[in-house]
């Protein structure tokens, strides 16, 4: 029944509680016991019901109608954005049933002391629950927000899914999306709240990479424990290991921090980044002269930017011009002339 039978479900199980309430009702002793044939209209109880009910209806209908225009926009945004959006708005369910724990909790105790007469105190209830719910929002949404990654992989497995969902957690959280700074002070509160900076990986298209930056291994070395690699032995070898000799350093390319370089569809790390060389830890699968990507389809400019904290575009633009550049059009490369 699709949809129906959702709405015919729920219609019946709601028809169904308010009869077993009614129930318990007539059963009960004291000042809840219900009786229909007792059951009157009090004009004077119904306009002071009308006083706060009529102000908390609005803005129910305020608060729906801007739902549906939130919901409205991220729906045109694609299905990727929208599993992201649900994904992370389950999660701030839980935030929020949290919070609203305390709301119905100052509800509670204002009423009682309101019926007591008891007005002083209703001003230390707002306060006090004021604090309460904004110390529950920050440690919960903040938890929430820096375990994002790991609770919406509960969810789903899709990196593009999972990054949108951090982003509407973000901008819960902060007020802003991460991947949009448009005034500075807001980068630098972000960068002090997260103690990181934020790389976008995410692109909802399907994109073909158009800029690779490839080499060769140029020579295989066998390290043993206690040798070190690189100048001064900057690396001090813990076990016996093997490393590949890439011709390309920071020279060619301006990173010194370690990132990872693919062969043969396998990532390894780099360990020793100088001016003309740079030095891999490798495994047997690795051989003399097989080609090595710096940056390409299993890794990506931005993944490097993620490992380097160095920005996307200075990476694209630190490749010199001692590395010649070689380009393919349909599969076949084809001179500068002809470009």
């Amino acid at each position: 029944m699709g949809v129906a039978g959702v709405a015919l479900a729920t219609m019946i199980s709601e028809g169904i509680s308010a009869g077993l309430i009614l129930l318990c009702l007539k059963h009960m002793d004291g000042p809840l016991h219900f009786e229909l044939k007792n059951m009157r209209f009090h004009k004077d109880l119904a306009l002071k019901m009308l006083e706060v009910g009529l102000p908390a209806g609005l803005q129910g209908i305020i608060f729906s109608i801007s739902n549906v225009l939130i919901q409205s926009s991220v729906n045109s945004f694609g299905s990727v954005v929208m599993a992201g959006n649900t994904a992370a708005s389950n999660i701030e369910g839980f935030v929020y049933t949290s919070m609203n724990a305390v709301y119905q909790t100052s509800l509670s105790f204002t009423s009682q002391n309101f019926g007591a007469k008891k007005f002083d105190r209703i001003d230390k209830i707002l306060i006090e629950c004021l604090g309460i719910v904004a110390l529950v929002g920050l440690v919960l949404g903040q938890g929430a927000y820096f375990f994002g990654q790991q609770l919406l992989s509960i969810y789903t497995n899709d990196r593009h899914v999972i990054q949108y969902g951090i982003e509407r957690l973000s901008v819960v959280m902060y007020g802003f999306a991460k991947r949009s700074f448009p005034l500075s002070w807001k980068r630098k509160l972000y960068n002090k709240l997260t103690f990181k900076k934020y790389v976008p990986d995410v692109s909802p298209l399907k994109l073909n990479t158009a800029f690779k930056f490839v080499t060769n291994v140029m020579e295989i070395k066998e390290i043993k424990p206690g040798e070190g690699v690189g100048y001064g032995g900057m690396y001090d070898a813990k076990s016996n290991i093997k490393i590949g000799i890439l011709p390309y350093g920071f020279a060619d390319f301006a990173l010194i921090k370690p990132y990872y370089v693919e062969i043969n569809c396998k990532k390894y790390k780099t360990i020793t980044n100088y001016m003309d060389i740079t030095s891999v830890i490798i495994d047997d699968d690795v051989k003399l002269g097989d080609e090595v990507i710096i940056f390409g389809d299993m890794i990506g400019i931005r993944e490097i930017a993620g490992y380097t904290g160095v920005n996307v575009y200075k990476l694209i633009c630190s490749v010199t011009y001692r590395v010649p550049r070689v380009y393919v059009y349909n599969g076949k490369r084809i001179e500068d002339e002809e470009v």
